[in-house]
């Protein structure tokens, strides 16, 4: 099946979590909806704190969890992937690393912000899972210069390891597809008047 998180701007600014059952084929909704429904007008008046953070309360004067024990963020096609050994949805955002266990459809805070030691978000990169290896790999292309890198989740110490210190210089957009059969990423980077498309070799993370 297909597992789909969140949204964008106001397209859609939920943070429901929706499946498609591939045989039916039927999109099955979240069990409780979203807490931003679609068509607040404006969204944003609901959460006040910036992009990729979460709030604690309606006034969204807090960093945290969003109102129902949930994360929110923007952009969320960048922000998460499918771990199929643990078989959940794997999200880093602005509140800290997320499981969304499929089978009972419940989130988890695995991580926040302080304990992972990271005061960046997936949107600022590319994330994904290496089947091969069975690992979650970060590619972070904004924020400081030495914050730039291939990072590895170590979820054991709960914290992001430096794999890699320098990524080739990327684009606003990225979009991602994990080839297990050539062991290879390959990562579309783009804006308005450039397009370019890089192979990550997973075994030795050279571009």
């Amino acid at each position: 099946g297909v597992a789909w998180f969140g949204g964008a701007h106001d397209s859609h600014p939920g943070n429901d979590v929706v499946l498609l059952d591939v045989a039916t084929p039927v999109w099955v909704p979240d069990t409780i909806g979203p807490d931003v429904p679609a068509g607040t007008d404006p969204w944003y008046d609901a959460i006040t704190v910036g992009e990729g953070r979460n709030v604690t309360d309606p006034s969204g004067t807090e960093p945290g969890v969003l109102l129902a024990g949930r994360p929110w963020t923007l952009h969320s096609n960048q922000d998460y992937c499918y771990w199929p050994s643990r078989n959940v949805l794997f999200l880093c955002t602005g509140s800290g690393v997320w499981f969304y266990h499929l089978d009972t459809r419940t989130w988890e805070l695995r991580a926040t912000e302080q304990q992972h030691g990271r005061d960046w978000r997936a949107t600022g990169g590319a994330i994904f899972c290496d089947e091969t290896r069975d690992r979650i790999l970060l590619v972070v292309k904004q924020g400081q210069v030495s914050a730039r890198g291939v990072y590895l989740w170590n979820d054991d110490t709960l914290h992001w390891d430096a794999l890699v210190s320098t990524v080739p210089t990327l684009q606003e957009r990225l979009y991602g597809a994990y080839d297990s059969f050539r062991d290879m990423y390959y990562l579309l980077s783009y804006d308005k008047d450039l397009k370019e498309l890089w192979e990550i070799n997973l075994a030795t993370l050279a571009w």
